[in-house]
């Protein structure tokens, strides 16, 4: 998702680095670990060698940032261990490549993100020397394009695409790994990136079934593979840094905004299936300090010109294109005899729930507005960056592709430890 895009913007020292190349192992070509002893159960062959293609989630991108410890904490490296199939990283090194953050409300409430010590958004600690194979090729900030070529127009290789693949494409290192199993999950990218920037142009339907089927296909006819998860795409009204137009409305005629501060009607409508203008926080929170410094009348209006609201009409429009994207998805997993995991069915039910106070949109587990003075203003379940899963959500992710896996395949692979309480009283499992 789509912080992680802000890696990809990464100047100076970044492009510094990536000129001397002085990191070990970034132009190894034969990062391959020693030979892989079978399991001694009937999973043996299908898990023998899992590769996990994707984007900043699948990475371990969280709080803005990533590292050794955010890397371990991602659900490919936890579905690893239920595999207990060994699972190569491309470890970097503390205090990461960015930072994640420490912090991204100030005690004035307003968005000021920092990282631990003098670290910015340009730290990087590079990776760390290692012999292994890498299994996890994901790479933040990474579209359905990018994981097939680094060179097509529009493709957008970034400073983590070398340190991570060195100079590889993902399915290329995927392959390289020999894969017997793989999970598949990009495409947010695709969508939540000009999203943030307030428009619908997301990847057209049939650029995205393109550029997968391509991905799926070199990948799928690889002589090693035997088995997969196809991930789909997540809905980018999920995502806490977007805020609704209503609640917005709601907040301010509780009194809980500037009485300069207005905010138009156009942010009150709502389609018949719930969907409403949304709010990205940058651009709420900026409007809400010009009332405060100004004194003067400031209106959030949701379906202004050249802002980055995202108006009812483009909402609508990037939720379809969602559907679309993931009805191939599912398709395309049954036609290839893989498995298929929608990621909306997890988010869709925590952000639908609320805390039993519904007059307050900041504590539901995914809070609808973002509870800056708490310690996790995004709840419990995204982290501070207020796009990137928590690692709880990482292990509820893991539970439930366990599921799907042993469903589909009849495998017998155990859930992750330590699962939180999802509403409705159960688990993740």
């Amino acid at each position: 998702m789509s912080l992680s895009c802000s890696v990809r913007r990464l100047g100076g020292p970044f492009l510094l680095l990536l000129a001397c190349l002085l990191w070990t192992g970034c132009e190894d070509g034969t990062l391959n670990a020693p030979d892989i002893e079978g399991r001694a159960d009937s999973d043996s062959t299908l898990f023998e060698s899992y590769v996990a293609l994707g984007n900043s989630i699948t990475a371990g991108f969280q709080s803005g940032g990533i590292t050794r410890t955010t890397q371990e904490q991602s659900f490919a490296a936890i579905l690893a261990d239920s595999m207990n199939t060994p699972f190569g990283i491309p470890a970097l090194r503390s205090p990461g490549c960015p930072p994640p953050l420490s912090q991204f409300f100030n005690d004035q409430g307003v968005p000021a993100p920092q990282r631990p010590g003098d670290f910015t958004a340009e730290t990087c600690g590079l990776r760390e020397a290692s012999a292994q194979r890498v299994n996890n090729v994901a790479v933040p900030g990474a579209t359905v394009l990018d994981a097939l070529s680094n060179t097509r127009p529009g493709s957008s290789p970034n400073a983590l695409t070398q340190f991570i693949l060195g100079g590889r494409t993902q399915v290329e290192a995927a392959l390289d790994a020999s894969p017997t199993f793989a999970t598949l999950w990009i495409g947010n990218n695709d969508v939540l990136g000009p999203a943030l920037a307030g428009t619908d142009d997301v990847t057209s339907f049939p650029d995205f079934a393109s550029d997968y089927t391509a991905l799926l296909d070199q990948l799928t006819t690889a002589s090693s593979f035997e088995g997969g998860v196809l991930v789909g795409v997540t809905n980018v009204a999920f995502v806490p840094f977007f805020s609704p137009g209503p609640v917005y409305a709601a907040l301010d005629q509780a009194g809980r905004f500037p009485p300069n501060f207005n905010v138009a009607s156009s942010c009150t409508v709502e389609s018949d299936t719930g969907l409403a203008p949304l709010v990205p926080l940058r651009y709420g929170f900026q409007l809400l300090g010009q009332a405060r410094q100004s004194g003067q009348t400031v209106t959030l209006d949701c379906q202004a010109a050249d802002t980055p609201v995202l108006t009812l009409n483009e909402v609508e429009t990037i939720v379809q294109r969602v559907r679309q994207y993931n009805n191939f998805l599912r398709q395309q997993a049954q036609q290839r005899g893989l498995a298929f995991f929608n990621p909306n069915t997890v988010f869709g039910p925590l952000y639908a729930a609320n805390a039993g106070t519904p007059n307050d949109p900041t504590d539901d587990p995914i809070p609808k507005f973002p509870a800056v003075t708490a310690d996790q203003p995004f709840g419990p379940f995204f982290s501070l960056d207020g796009v990137h899963p928590s690692a709880v959500t990482h292990r509820v992710v893991a539970a439930r592709l366990v599921q799907i896996i042993n469903d589909t395949y009849g495998t017998s692979l155990s859930p992750p430890s330590n699962l939180p309480p999802l509403p409705g009283g159960g688990t993740s499992n």
